[in-house]
């Protein structure tokens, strides 16, 4: 059982950090999109 939740508890670390990662990303892209729209005007 606990080895169990022990499992669990980590597939959820990694989701989590596929998740930071992934809104890391996604921060990053609008960053530069807004970084170049501004730089045209």
């Amino acid at each position: 059982m606990l080895f169990f939740s022990s499992l669990c508890f980590l597939k959820g670390e990694k989701d989590i950090a596929k998740a930071v990662g992934l809104t890391k990303d996604v921060i990053d892209t609008l960053f530069i999109i807004l970084l170049r729209f501004y730089l045209d005007i």
